[in-house]
This record gives C-alpha cells, sequence and structure tokens, in this order.
C-alpha cells in the first residue's frame, strides 16, 4: 500500500503533465479543425482527426528541426 506522501507526489505529477496537455488540447481545437464533429460516420471522424494531429505532429517536428522550439526535461 502506497504512503500518503507517495501518493501525493504521484498525484502531483499528474496534475502537472495535464497542466501541459490541456493548452495543446485547447491549440488542437482552435486552428486544427478538432472542434464538434459534422461528419456523417464515425470512420470519416476518425479519419480527420488523424489527419488534424498528423499534420500537428508533422508541424512540430519541423520547428524542432529548424530550432525553433527546445525540449524540456521532464524531472
Amino acid at each position: 500500500m502506497a504512503s500518503y506522501t507517495e501518493y501525493f507526489t504521484d498525484s502531483r505529477l499528474l496534475e502537472n503533465r495535464r497542466a501541459g496537455i490541456e493548452p495543446i488540447i485547447g491549440h488542437l481545437k482552435k486552428y486544427w479543425q478538432m472542434d464538434r464533429s459534422r461528419m456523417k460516420s464515425d470512420r470519416t471522424t476518425e479519419s480527420s482527426g488523424y489527419a488534424s494531429m498528423l499534420g500537428f505532429n508533422l508541424r512540430q517536428m519541423v520547428r524542432y528541426l529548424n530550432g525553433d522550439v527546445m525540449l524540456v526535461k521532464q524531472t
């Protein structure tokens, strides 16, 4: 059984991780058409989502390769 301090530090790490992911989800919704789906089938909705994620990841990779983004080491 985990002690209180172990549980507290684990939950704090998860909160910090979520705080880092939430802005990315916000950008996906605002700039990469990941808002409400108006597609007629689940397959087209899924393919649209994958296309948006692919575009986002490719843009991040290009920014990294150009030196515009520095990776942050997580502790």
